[in-house]
């Protein structure tokens, strides 16, 4: 349930060497936390997506004639980790 989705844990790998893909000094761990957003013009479940600016990347910027892996995973309210 979106309602249950508290943010989301996102890497960006370049997908050549499978190194991340992020900004460094922005994300040293190598992952984004972000939110789950919802496109509202949509019905079908097409209609979340996450957001990832240039500015979240190494350089500044998306290379030309690169490709991405882009894995993320949802974080739930109120989960207890023991």
């Amino acid at each position: 349930v979106l309602e249950d989705i508290q943010n989301v844990q996102v890497t960006v790998r370049n997908q050549y060497t499978n190194l991340s893909a992020l900004d460094k000094s922005k994300y040293p761990s190598e992952v984004m936390l972000t939110s789950l957003k919802t496109d509202d013009t949509k019905t079908s479940d097409d209609k979340y997506y996450i957001e990832i600016k240039k500015e979240d990347m190494q350089g500044g910027k998306f290379e030309i004639n690169q490709y991405y892996k882009v894995h993320y995973n949802n974080l739930k309210k109120n989960v207890l980790v023991k």
